[in-house]
């Protein structure tokens, strides 16, 4: 199935939403200089910090090793970035208008997917175990495919 946008899950599983790029920094080679360099966005301000040559760090491995240790990257998963609050998100900036659509994934939402997923981190959901619990749900098979997934 095509994610078009319109399910609060979507969100979840990277629909039409755009994802922030370059969350973690990028690690270049300058071939001028020969230096290591870490470039990262501190909101709209792009940063960078020379990490070291190409004689201290002979790849780009070993320069994200030396990123790590100076601890310049920033941690992988964001404060309060939990599925309820993906949820409240969505339901404030992209809930369909037509009042029987957002009702219908309102009853979704709150009897469903938030008493089950609603605490988890992001970063901890996993496509297996969502398939396997919308498997078990004790729905009818239709009701099951209208679940937001």
């Amino acid at each position: 199935m095509v994610c078009l946008g319109r399910h609060p899950l979507c969100l979840l599983k990277g629909g039409s939403m755009r994802t922030q790029r370059h969350t973690n920094g990028s690690v270049r080679y300058d071939k001028r200089r020969k230096t290591w360099n870490y470039l990262w966005y501190d909101g709209p301000v792009r940063r960078s910090k020379r990490i070291g040559s190409k004689q201290e760090f002979p790849t780009k491995s070993a320069a994200w090793k030396e990123v790590d240790r100076l601890g310049l990257r920033p941690s992988n998963q964001p404060i309060g970035d939990t599925v309820r609050s993906v949820i409240e998100r969505y339901e404030a900036e992209r809930m369909p208008l037509r009042h029987t659509t957002a009702r219908g994934y309102q009853c979704y939402l709150r009897n469903y997917i938030l008493p089950k997923w609603g605490d988890e981190p992001i970063q901890a959901l996993q496509p297996r175990p969502v398939e396997m619990w919308l498997r078990e749900l004790q729905l009818a098979p239709k009701s099951k495919t209208h679940v937001p997934h």
